[in-house]
C-alpha cells in the first residue's frame, strides 16, 4: 500500500504503477518525467534487504515494467528520462537483485532530514542537489 508518512493513502503500489504508467504514455504527456520518492517506513517489522526486493518484485510485475524507469544513481540529463521515473530509492538493502546492484536502485540522497522548510542540498556523483520536502 502507498503511503504518505505514517498516513495510508488507500491505495496499493500496483495501482500508483499504472496510474504513472498511463500519464508516461498518454500522447499528452508522454514527454514529461516523473521524480518518485520510495521510503521504507516498516524498518522494525520489515527487513530493508526484503523491503528492497519487494520494491523490485512490485516494479518488475507492474505497468511499465522495469522499464519505465531510470535507475542509475545519478541525476540524468532530461532528455534521458523524458517518458520514465526518476527513482529516489531511501532504503536500504545491498543491491541484490537489481540490474547494477547499488547502482541499479536509483538516485541515493546522503541525506534527507525531516522538517527543512527551506529545504536541503546534498552531492549525488559530484552534482550539486538542493530537495525541497516541506
Amino acid at each position: 500500500m502507498a503511503y504518505h508518512g505514517l498516513v495510508p493513502q488507500k491505495v496499493s503500489f500496483q495501482q500508483v504503477l499504472s496510474d504513472m504508467c498511463d500519464f508516461l504514455t498518454d500522447p499528452a504527456s508522454c514527454r514529461e518525467t516523473i521524480v518518485m520518492s520510495i521510503k521504507q517506513e516498516d524498518f522494525a517489522i520489515t527487513p530493508p534487504p526484503n523491503f528492497s526486493a519487494l520494491v523490485h518484485k512490485e516494479i518488475q510485475l507492474g505497468p511499465g515494467g522495469m522499464g519505465m524507469w531510470f535507475l542509475e544513481n545519478r541525476v540524468p540529463l532530461l532528455g534521458e528520462v523524458r517518458g520514465k521515473v526518476i527513482m529516489l530509492s531511501r532504503f536500504g538493502g545491498n543491491g541484490a537483485g537489481w540490474e547494477g546492484g547499488l547502482e541499479g536502485m536509483g538516485i541515493h540522497p546522503t541525506k534527507w532530514p525531516d522538517s527543512e522548510k527551506e529545504g536541503f542540498t546534498w552531492s549525488c556523483k559530484n552534482t550539486l542537489v538542493k530537495t525541497q520536502d516541506w
